[in-house]
């Protein structure tokens, strides 16, 4: 389908990137183009329901606010794009330790595809074609990735290059788009946001960026130790102090762990109000 060919460009950007170093600005605007063949098969609604709490201050206005639903139209496709370049780059920010890259894609993968589990048997044959296409997308996609982990996790005999962080960025946002919990998503991609705007000031060229942000090992102690770059790496080195890469990158899941509990907890907790991710 659709995502499979969006996955494909963004596999071969990845290779490009991995061969000719692709600017910063290029890698905003290429995963745009990788992305219009999954919105040009969206045949779905671009609607969103306003929650209840909220709907009082939400004004009817005919064709676009009736009865606590927003017509976005081509808003909701625009949001869609971005939410796909988004998660099609964040993978590639939060890297640079052994298994880090897989780590992330395979916890985020398991907390959408068991979200996809508990939403095939709903009552609405819509709904549960729609997270039964989000699976067939994700199964796959982890069975491969575990098999990567175990190569890739310290000390680490297979490296991940841009290729595989593109691919998994691709996969993910195109399920959560594809099984409609494309919000639900982005909180599981909770840390990789915080990564993103945390990382903005060197990424903007604010203050100097230099090509690899990675923390330093010291070789007296060998631990690793922070770096004065904007990352969520490095910020857990500043925080917890020096530690082994395995340790730095469990620290990393661990946080993505808690995110995706956190993403359960917020679904659960707006669908007691009546609204649902």
């Amino acid at each position: 389908n659709a995502g499979v060919v969006s996955v494909l460009f963004m596999v071969l950007l990845g290779f490009v990137d991995d061969v000719l170093d692709i600017p910063w600005r290029a890698k905003i605007v290429l995963p745009v183009f990788s992305a219009l063949p999954l919105l040009a098969s969206y045949r779905h609604g671009t609607d969103v329901v306003v929650p209840p709490p909220l709907r009082a201050y939400v004004p009817e206005v005919p064709g676009i606010s009736v009865d606590g639903i927003l017509y976005l139209g081509p808003i909701y496709k625009f949001y869609m794009v971005l939410v796909v370049v988004f998660c099609s780059n964040s993978i590639n920010i939060l890297a640079g330790c052994n298994g880090v890259e897989a780590g992330q894609s395979f916890v985020i993968g398991v907390g959408a595809l068991v979200l996809n589990l508990l939403n095939v048997c709903s009552d609405d044959k819509n709904t549960a074609a729609n997270h039964m296409l989000s699976a067939s997308m994700l199964a796959p996609f982890l069975a491969a990735t575990y098999a990567l982990l175990m190569h890739n996790w310290y000390p680490s005999r297979v490296f991940v290059g841009d290729t595989y962080t593109y691919l998994a960025g691709m996969c993910l946002g195109a399920a959560g788009v594809l099984g409609h919990f494309s919000e639900t998503m982005l909180i599981f991609f909770a840390p990789q946001v915080f990564n993103f705007i945390y990382s903005v000031p060197q990424l903007l060229k604010i203050v100097p960026c230099p090509r690899h942000r990675l923390p330093t090992f010291d070789t007296k102690t060998g631990l690793l130790t922070a770096t004065p770059n904007y990352n969520l790496i490095n910020l857990l080195l500043h925080i917890f102090g020096p530690c082994t890469e395995k340790d730095l990158t469990i620290r990393v899941l661990v946080v993505q762990v808690l995110s995706i509990a956190f993403g359960f907890g917020v679904r659960r907790a707006l669908y007691e109000l009546g609204w649902v991710l």
